[in-house]
Formats: C-alpha cells, sequence, structure tokens
C-alpha cells in the first residue's frame, strides 16, 4: 500500500514539473513577443530613445540611430519620417531599399531648438513594408 502512495506521488509531481516548465516556456514566450523585435513588425534599435538633458535654445543637437533587422526576413524600408519641422532626419540609403537579416542602418537625426523652451520630445519614424505606422525613435531635450 505504501508503495503505491509512493509512486502515486511520484507521478503526481512529474506532472507539475512538467506543468511549471511548461508554464516558464509559456511566459518567455509571452515576454520574448512584447519586448524583442523579432516576434513584432519593428526593427531593433540600442536607443529608441535619446535625451540630451539640458540645453539652451538656438542650437541645433545632433543624433545618430543605428537601426538592425532581427527579423529572419528581409524588410523593405520605405521611408522615414519627423513629427515636426524642427527635426531633420537623414538615412545613409536612399529609400526604399531592402534591409537584410542582421543588417543594421544609421538614421542621422537633427533637432533646432530655436524657439523652444521646457521639455520637447519628437519622434522619427522608420517606416516599413510590415509596419505602416514605423517603428518610433525619440529624440528629448529640456531646453532652457
Amino acid at each position: 500500500m505504501i508503495m503505491i502512495k509512493n509512486l502515486w506521488m511520484m507521478k503526481y509531481n512529474i506532472y507539475n514539473i512538467l506543468i511549471d516548465i511548461i508554464m516558464i516556456i509559456a511566459l518567455f514566450i509571452l515576454i520574448s513577443t512584447l519586448y524583442y523585435p523579432i516576434f513584432s513588425n519593428k526593427l531593433y534599435s540600442s536607443d529608441y530613445y535619446y535625451d540630451f538633458n539640458n540645453v539652451k535654445a538656438g542650437i541645433v543637437l545632433s543624433h545618430v540611430f543605428t537601426v538592425r533587422n532581427f527579423h529572419p526576413w528581409p524588410v523593405s524600408i520605405s521611408g522615414i519620417s519627423g513629427d515636426c519641422g524642427c527635426t531633420k532626419e537623414f538615412i545613409n540609403k536612399i529609400p526604399p531599399f531592402v534591409l537584410y537579416p542582421l543588417e543594421s542602418v544609421n538614421i542621422y537625426a537633427t533637432f533646432d531648438t530655436s524657439g523652444k523652451f521646457g521639455r520637447e520630445e519628437h519622434v522619427i519614424r522608420v517606416i516599413t513594408d510590415d509596419n505602416k505606422t514605423g517603428t518610433a525613435l525619440r529624440l528629448m531635450a529640456l531646453i532652457h
């Protein structure tokens, strides 16, 4: 009788361990889907946000974003756009072009602080064939 009870407890523990492993894998997939671009239609950048911190008004700020294609398929970049006339964005290839897996491209962004005061945030979007809203890259500054 004790042997049967121990055997049943062992079987019960193995099922619990398998369920725990499946739950951990499901949680990993969920987090990966939300965070890593291979599971989404976004391009990867090591810095989606760049903060210039405190700057004086009237100067032109610049930053270079590097975006990379971590998808296992090529992505066609159809263009880039800024949300304001005070931001200018340049790319080192002429759109539309194909970004192959693991290939990267630099996006040069400038932000003119003339006539601005306080906290400013401007968005540059990298438009691809499968993401019409674009991958957002943000420039931020506290202008005084």
